[in-house]
């Protein structure tokens, strides 16, 4: 019951928090362009500076098809659909005074449902089915290509978040090879109770393409990969990170370079290194959650989405 107040105390804060960014997009059209004057993105030669309350309003509306799994489990998880609701802002900027490239900016909150009923194949009683809700703040960014009213804009994005698990093990396992059926691994079962029943800290990448029809309206797909930490470790947690985010300021760095020497190739170099990246690092986490450190595997999510925005 606890756990489930403060979930909803932490949907409340959340929600607060949107109203009053939606409430700074009234400011007057003056004042946005001189803040967007000061601002940093991401590409330049400084830091990042991540923003959520510039640019104009959007909601994404999306629907995909997800896949859990822990590394060392023999025991498999059920599929399960994925619909999500994110509410930030956007900004789509010139590259340089560029005619055709575009640098693109959407800052978000996110919320999500996550269950075995969201998509259409029948759930299997030897795995392990689930039924989740999930809080995001992420950021996603990349350089498009500009077609009149349209664009096409290869992206990354990457999101903090925290879900509230709750994970069904099954009570019996049949094997093909005996043709009976076998209790679970304690192991396993021990390892889903320790995750389990809880609002978890995890972290999220996912990289696609966003279709801009018009300037309102665009379609997106992409695929999206997550990380969910059974316990979450501040100093390591933040060790890895800063590895992570040192890794990320020198592919700026690089990605500022070809920007200027071959901009046409800009946003598909953009797309490949940091996803490539961002693979490798998720990759590495399934072992060690808050790698390079010697700590638990962690509950991975695999995805694959299409949605809609609209920005107003």
């Amino acid at each position: 019951m606890l756990r489930r107040l403060l979930f909803a105390v932490l949907i409340i804060f959340t929600a607060v928090q949107t109203i009053s960014i939606a409430q700074e997009a009234d400011s007057i059209e003056v004042k946005i362009r001189e803040r967007h004057k000061k601002r940093v993105y991401p590409g330049n030669n400084d830091w990042k500076v991540v923003s959520f309350s510039e640019g104009k309003p959007s909601i994404d509306i999306s629907y995909g098809i997800n896949n859990y799994a822990i590394k060392s489990f023999d025991t498999k998880f059920n599929k399960t659909g994925i619909a999500e609701i994110r509410l930030g802002h956007t900004d789509t900027d010139l590259v340089d005074s560029n005619s055709y490239l575009i640098n693109y900016h959407n800052g978000f909150i996110g919320f999500a449902l996550i269950q075995n009923e969201l998509q259409q194949d029948d759930a299997e009683i030897i795995k392990i089915n689930s039924k989740d809700w999930r809080i995001e703040l992420g950021y996603l960014s990349g350089y498009g290509y500009k077609f009149g009213k349209s664009a096409i804009i290869p992206y990354t994005s990457n999101s903090f978040l925290w879900q509230d698990l709750s994970l069904e093990y099954p009570n019996l396992i049949f094997s093909p090879i005996l043709n009976q059926n076998l209790f679970p691994a304690e192991v396993e079962r021990n390892q889903i109770e320790r995750i389990n029943d809880g609002i978890r800290f995890g972290t999220k990448t996912q990289g696609g393409i966003r279709l801009q029809i018009v300037p309102l309206f665009a379609i997106d797909a992409g695929y999206e990969k997550t990380a969910i930490f059974p316990r979450h470790l501040f100093w390591k947690q933040a060790g890895s990170m800063l590895i992570e985010g040192a890794a990320q300021g020198l592919l700026d760095a690089f990605i500022n370079e070809i920007k200027d020497n071959t901009p046409a190739a800009t946003p598909i170099i953009n797309f490949l290194l940091k996803n490539g990246l961002a693979y490798g690092i998720y990759e590495l986490r399934k072992s060690d959650m808050n790698w390079p450190f010697n700590t638990e595997e962690a509950l991975t999510m695999d995805s694959f989405k299409i949605g809609l925005t609209f920005v107003f």
